[in-house]
Formats: structure tokens, C-alpha cells, sequence
């Protein structure tokens, strides 16, 4: 991802001068911070530091709602040791991951449109950077609202614009961040890095990069005799 924001900020174009199969949140994040501060090597560490910082904030405002104060901080400390501390690493999954956190930190209290609107935008955010967590994202937040319609949105009315307001929220950065790339690339092009490739191909050869990989990296964890690794595995 940063070789890709590097090609970026040296004039290349994502989707037709060099290949990736994502969407291009995380390459234009970088390429934003390599034009304020220019391409360097401190960057990288930087983004995982606050990516760490924000996980753990919004984390304890998730956990401290559905727990008693004593054990509130356990999620995020559990996260921070046994995850994030595995995967040093400030890849499109993370941000992906912390957007849907943070929809979730939005609508945990309370639904109403102006809420749905932003939880859309931050699942938009998460398509961003990884298209997969992202609309799932969606279709299980909306999936959600449908089931507990009777108490979050009593009136067909209040469904409506509360699932419109959803919808538009995700609907916006999408295309503030992908719609300059299709518009220069083609939609041909984009579909086929982003959709077909990674559905048709890429598991052939990345072995792993699709459900059997859980399969696959559970006796490297059990081999290493470290129940800690086996728990955040499981």
C-alpha cells in the first residue's frame, strides 16, 4: 500500500499504470500525508500509533456501555495486547475495521436518521479501504434496523428516511474518493481489479486469502505453544 501511494505521488495512476485489487482509501491516505510531509519513512509508524490510540479510545466508549465501569477497559486492553500487537502493521484492514468501530459507537444509543446518516458515512469510509468489510458492514447494519424496526423506527416514514439517511452516508465518500478514479480509468477496469479478480482468481494462488485460511493458520498457532496466540486465534 505505501509502494502504491509512493507510484501515486511520483505521477502513476492506481488501476491502470500498476495493479491492486482494493479500493484506494488507504493509498490516497498516504499519498495525502506524502504530499504534506513528503515521503517519508516516520509516516508508516505514525499512522499505526494512532490507529492504536483511536482503536482503544473507541473501543472503551463501546465496551464502557455494555459493561460495568470495573471492566470496561479489559476490551481494549485485550485488543491492544493480544491483536493489534499481532499485526503491527497500518493496512487497509485496520482502517476499515476501526470505521465500522466507530458506526457502531455512533448508533449504539440511539437511531434516527441524522445518526444513520453518519454511521453510513463511516461504512462508506470502511468500503474505502477495503470493499468486503464495508458492505458487508452495511447489509448487517441494515439488516439490524430491519429486524428492530418496531422499536427504532416505529413508522414506515421514520423507516424510510432512517434507511435513506443510511444509504446516503455510504453513498458519499465512495464516490468522492473511487469517483475520480473511474472517471479515469473506466468502470471495465475498476470492476475487474476490484470485484472480479478477487472473487475469481485470487484465492487460486494466495493461498489462505479466503475462509479455508483460518483452517490453515490454526496449527501454526497451536505449533507455537503460546496459549495467548491460541486465544487471540480463537
Amino acid at each position: 500500500m505505501l509502494h502504491d501511494a509512493d507510484r501515486m505521488f511520483r505521477g502513476k495512476i492506481l488501476y491502470r499504470d500498476f495493479f491492486e485489487q482494493t479500493f484506494p482509501g488507504v493509498q490516497f491516505l498516504f499519498l495525502s500525508l506524502f504530499t504534506l510531509f513528503g515521503p517519508r519513512t516516520w509516516i508508516p509508524d505514525a499512522a499505526l500509533v494512532v490507529l492504536g490510540v483511536v482503536f482503544t479510545l473507541l473501543l472503551y466508549a463501546v465496551s464502557k456501555r455494555l459493561l460495568p465501569f470495573r471492566h470496561a477497559p479489559l476490551p481494549p486492553l485485550a485488543f491492544l495486547t493480544l491483536i493489534f500487537h499481532e499485526r503491527f502493521d497500518a493496512t487497509h484492514h485496520w482502517f476499515s475495521i476501526l470505521a465500522i468501530l466507530a458506526a457502531l459507537a455512533v448508533t449504539m444509543d440511539h437511531w434516527n436518521p441524522s445518526r444513520s446518516f453518519f454511521a453510513g458515512l463511516f461504512l462508506g469510509l470502511s468500503t474505502c479501504f477495503t470493499q468486503s468489510h464495508g458492505s458487508l458492514a452495511l447489509v448487517a447494519f441494515a439488516l439490524f434496523l430491519w429486524l428492530r424496526r418496531d422499536s427504532l423506527a416505529p413508522s414506515g416514514a421514520i423507516l424510510i428516511r432512517t434507511c435513506g439517511a443510511l444509504l446516503a452516508g455510504y453513498a458519499l465518500p465512495i464516490m468522492l474518493v473511487v469517483g475520480p478514479l473511474i472517471s479515469r480509468v473506466g468502470w471495465t477496469r475498476f470492476l475487474y481489479f476490484t470485484l472480479i479478480y478477487p472473487f475469481k482468481y485470487a484465492p487460486a494462488f494466495q493461498i489462505g486469502n479466503d475462509w479455508r485460511g483460518y483452517m490453515i493458520a490454526f496449527p501454526a498457532f497451536v505449533r507455537s505453544f503460546l496459549p495467548w496466540k491460541v486465544a487471540a486465534f480463537l
